[in-house]
């Protein structure tokens, strides 16, 4: 009997005689590699910084942020963080401020959290959320956190509950 010739599950969709969750399981194995791929090219340890994308330059924690990466960046640390707005920018400009790494991960369901200017030395985008926090955690030394909204929170619990694993 031919792959064409069974009955799929109801739950799945045939698209060019593929199944959508093998048309899926291609495009995370993709993302995957390609992050892999990248990683494997910094040479530097990196910190992965989190927080809102909605906060703008000239708060407390945004500025705290960009001295931060800055600081890092002297030391010899590379930033990574998720190429968006507010936390994430912040980072990425003191990492250029240091003349470090600065690898930007881009959610591309999160059209509101993109920013025009080119700020990191390394860009990726995801259409996939869990690859692209792979991604983020992977080759991290060290994890911060900074103020944010769900999304920022869901990271964090994540995180601590693979660190309690």
């Amino acid at each position: 009997m031919r792959m064409s010739d069974k009955k799929p599950p109801r739950s799945f969709l045939i698209v060019n005689e593929q199944y959508i969750s093998d048309i899926a399981s291609q495009e995370i194995s993709k993302e995957v590699d390609a992050a892999l791929s990248l990683l494997r090219n910094i040479k530097v340890p990196l910190v992965a910084f989190f927080g809102s994308a909605r906060l703008t330059d000239d708060t407390l924690y945004v500025r705290y942020a960009r001295k931060l990466a800055k600081t890092l960046g002297q030391k010899g640390y590379g930033i990574i963080n998720g190429g968006g707005p507010g936390i994430m920018k912040a980072s990425s400009q003191g990492a250029m401020d240091a003349h470090t790494t600065s690898i930007a991960l881009k959610a591309k369901m999160l059209p509101a959290e993109r920013i025009n200017v080119r700020l990191a030395t390394h860009e990726l985008s995801f259409k996939w959320m869990f690859v692209r926090r792979f991604a983020m955690a992977i080759r991290a030394h060290a994890s911060i956190f900074f103020p944010g909204g769900i999304g920022t929170l869901n990271e964090f619990y994540e995180y601590v509950m693979l660190m309690q694993n």
